[in-house]
This record gives C-alpha cells, structure tokens and sequence, in this order.
C-alpha cells in the first residue's frame, strides 16, 4: 500500500508540474534559439482648433500605441531619421514593457507557437506580462478631443491612415548591426535565447474643428456628443500610455 501511495504522489506532482517548452534540436553546442515577430502600431494626429474667421487657436498633437515598447525598440525608433519626427522625440516616453515582453506578446496566453513558452519563461525566473492597448486608435481620438480649451464643431476628420514610412527593427540590436540575442538563459543544460523582428506601422489621423459652426453642418449634434463624451470621459477615465501636446 505504501508503495502504491508513493506512486499515487509522484503521478500527482508530475501532473501539477508546467509543462515547459523544451527545444526539439539543440544540437551539440545544447543551444535553443526562439524567433519572434511582431507588430507594433503607432497612433499620431493633430487637432486644429479654428476661431472665428477660420483663426487658428491652438494646435493639439498626441500619440499613442497598441503595444508600448520596451527600451531596446523605442531607442532604436528614436534615432531613426525615417520616421515621423514627433514619435521620434516621444516615443521613449511610451516605453511600458521589457524589449522580451514586446517581442513575446503574440506567442504567450495563448502560447500556440512555441507550446509552453509561458511555462518556459517561469522556469528561467523570466516576468514576461506584456502589457497592450487595444483601444490605442480610440485613445487618440479622445486625447486630441478631450483637451480642447473651448467649445468646437467638427470640420473634418481624415480618420487613420497609415503613413509610407512604416519600418522594421531587429530585436535585440540594430537593423543595421550584427544580431545579438537575449540570453543565454539556462535550464536543463539546454541554453535558451531569444531574439526577433518588429514590424512598426504609424498611422495619422487628422482634425480640423471649429468654435463656429459650419454653414448648412449638423456640427450642432456632434457639439452636443462630444460634451457628453467629455464629460463621461472626464469621470471614468483611467491612465494610459500615450502623449497629448
């Protein structure tokens, strides 16, 4: 009986054990390399706010992003020439996850890809939670409407549209530069790294909007909206990443 209840123990600590991603091929060098790709969207626009006699009275521009970066990616995103010049000097500000987590946040919950990866990154002693904002183009729109100084009427909205100037970036190292991998991180004698590639878009979206309305508009119903949406917004908003100038 002792013997059968041992064994009943064992069979239970090996089905409450995760069961980690282990590498197929490690080859004699026991070395496992896990490839990434991502894509990282980033929200721009501006708001232009018209007084009467189409004077302009103040210029709003925000940023936001689906998937916040982390310090390898917005470095590399910051000292690029191509890119639009006002993610270029804020992106750093952005910054909401380790390079690993932006690289892994396809791949983990679920972990089809690489099955076990999450279980994988607890046994290296890895915190990979990467954090996203699925409202980031929702988000823009609000920043660019919510800090409006008065009263406006829509005059026009080109709605997003993505930018020619969308880019890539190795991960970690630079695009122009020899690959460096994450790691090694070691278990089981197997020493794992992980690298990958992140497909960056830029979409712009912008705003012209008015103190006075249109002639023959029905601006009177989006003034009416865009208060309550502000006022809503105004008691049951919550901190996200982005950036309103």
């Amino acid at each position: 009986m002792r013997i059968i209840g041992l064994s009943l123990v064992v069979a239970a600590v090996a089905c409450a054990t995760p069961s980690f991603y282990v590498c197929p091929d490690p080859g004699p060098a026991q070395q496992c390399f896990l490839d990434f790709g991502q894509t990282v969207n980033f929200y721009i626009g501006t708001a232009q706010l018209l007084g009467p006699g189409g004077v302009l009275i103040s210029t709003t521009t925000a940023l936001t992003v689906d998937l916040p970066p982390g310090p390898d990616l917005a470095s590399q995103i910051a000292a690029d020439p191509t890119v639009p010049a006002y993610v270029a000097q804020n992106v750093t500000s952005l910054i909401g996850n380790t390079d690993l987590a932006t690289l892994a946040a396809g791949y983990v919950n679920p972990d089809t890809s690489y099955p076990g990866l999450g279980a994988l990154f607890t046994a290296l002693a890895l915190t990979v939670n990467p954090v996203t904002d699925p409202s980031a183009s929702a988000d823009l729109f609000s920043r660019l409407t919510s800090s409006q100084p008065m009263p406006f009427f829509f005059v026009s909205d080109t709605g997003n549209y993505l930018l020619p100037t969308n880019a890539q970036y190795f991960l970690p190292g630079s695009s122009t530069g020899p690959i460096q991998a994450l790691g090694p991180y070691d278990l089981n004698g197997i020493h794992y790294y992980f690298e990958g590639l992140a497909d960056v878009n830029f979409y712009e979206r912008d705003l012209v909007l008015s103190t006075s309305p249109e002639p023959g508009s029905a601006s009177l119903c989006f003034l009416a909206i865009v208060f309550a949406s502000m006022c809503c917004g105004a008691k049951s908003s919550t901190k996200k990443k982005g950036i309103t100038s």
